[in-house]
């Protein structure tokens, strides 16, 4: 949706400045949408707007090479340019359509124009962009003039993502709107905005009407960010499924593999280990209990693993523990010259884990250690050959995805592999939130 401000300033001349934002994100919202036919008029109607020289267009625009060249590097523009690259593998004639969408939808707030293959390869040689910018390419180059604020930017939307996943205008429109919405507006915009209040006299009244309407543009600016806030948060969520997904059917694979090629050398492999992949968490405790030797897991060690197994990432999860686990078992059979994590980084194993940070923990921070009700908190059960307390402080732990929920699973260990029991202990399974920090203390 395109908004408007125009206010004349002479008889000559007008300013006007135009703002854009997102509708809606259901597919049955853009079919209906429909440029405003107030700023249609004004910009098809009389003579075309002139921005620094150049006449906005409604449609796209074709240009010159040396005038596109200028225009995209001038400082002195004051509007973000879409370029289109001439498309090779599209046979149809006259613009190509998703051009023509991108100007209806972009109506006033952006340029749209339309590259050749020669501008194009000129845009790409020109150092413009760092991205390299082929042909069926979508360019976007906002403007460097101060009033956008942190707007210095060159996108490039290559051919390929725009047949697997996006659409020019909805994959560029939250940058363009977001900088948008924090741009300062032209003096003689703000002048005449005073003009208009002013006219509005000290009636009470009126003022009270006045501040009224803001609060209500506020209140549906608000409405508007929460949905575009949600629905980022829905694609986020999205996409964290898709790459924990592929990551944990990447590992398993791997894990396979590792059998597999064991196999064809001649080495005894535990078969208990090539069961069919577990679906819970849960799961994986009972099966790593029965079949990893090397880890002692005590009764009592799971916490609210219902939760996590109602989570919709946790056959994802349950996958990614079994790994964790696994790895603690294979390293504690290797009599590695070292700890966990160089083990992990050495790399000599098919069954490693991560030793990213976001992955794995050796230590907890120093604030965390050295609060008393913290360090509570991380006395775990072991079993009486390794303390007879039957609790011991447990600090290393498995961070079994990245980022997410605050159902994750982390695993808290004691390593002893050099120890009298010559064992990996697991203390705590459970989600992250049953375990506090200083951050979330």
């Amino acid at each position: 949706m395109t908004r408007l401000i125009v206010v004349a300033t002479s008889e000559r001349e007008s300013l006007f400045s135009i703002d854009v934002e997102k509708q809606g994100h259901r597919v049955a919202t853009y079919q209906d949408f429909r440029p405003p036919s107030l700023v249609k008029n004004m910009i098809n109607g009389g003579t075309a707007p002139l921005v620094d020289g150049f006449a906005y267009q409604s449609s796209p625009s074709v240009m010159s090479t040396p005038e596109l060249l200028n225009l995209a590097s001038s400082p002195r523009r004051r509007f973000p340019l879409l370029i289109f690259s001439d498309d090779p593998w599209d046979t149809r004639q006259g613009l190509p359509e998703r051009e023509t969408i991108a100007a209806d939808r972009l109506l006033g707030a952006v340029q749209i124009i339309h590259a050749d293959v020669g501008q194009t390869r000129a845009l790409h040689s020109s150092g413009l962009s760092d991205q390299p910018f082929l042909d069926g390419d979508v360019l976007l180059v906002m403007p460097t003039d101060d009033s956008w604020r942190n707007s210095n930017s060159v996108r490039v939307l290559s051919r390929p993502e725009i047949d697997s996943r996006f659409t020019p205008v909805d994959h560029f429109l939250p940058i363009i709107s977001s900088i948008a919405t924090s741009r300062r507006l032209p003096e003689g915009i703000l002048s005449g905005i005073k003009l208009l209040r002013a006219r509005l006299g000290s009636g009470g009244l009126d003022l009270l009407a006045l501040a009224e309407e803001i609060i209500a543009d506020h209140e549906n600016s608000l409405s508007e960010l929460r949905e575009r806030i949600a629905t980022l948060e829905q694609d986020l969520f999205d996409t964290q499924v898709e790459l924990e997904s592929e990551a944990a059917e990447s590992n398993f694979r791997r894990e396979q593999f590792a059998y597999l090629f064991a196999s064809y050398q001649g080495i005894t492999v535990n078969e208990s280990h090539l069961d069919s992949e577990c679906r819970t968490s849960s799961e994986v405790v009972e099966r790593a209990r029965t079949t990893l030797s090397s880890l002692s897991i005590p009764l009592g060690v799971e916490h609210d693993l219902s939760d996590v197994d109602s989570h919709p990432l946790r056959k994802v999860w349950a996958t990614n523990l079994w790994q964790g686990l696994r790895a603690l078992h294979e390293y504690a059979i290797t009599n590695f010259d070292g700890d966990f994590r160089q083990w992990c980084l050495d790399g000599k194993s098919a069954h490693t884990w991560s030793g990213s940070p976001k992955k794995l923990a050796m230590r907890e921070s120093e604030s965390t250690e050295s609060n008393q009700k913290l360090r509570d908190q991380r006395m775990f059960p072991v079993t009486q050959d390794l303390e007879l307390s039957g609790r011991k402080l447990m600090v290393a732990h498995l961070k079994i995805a990245s980022t997410g929920s605050v159902l994750i699973p982390r695993v808290y260990f004691y390593d002893d592999t050099r120890g009298s029991t010559q064992k990996v202990h697991i203390g705590f399974i459970g989600p992250h939130k049953a375990i506090e920090n200083t951050s979330t203390n």
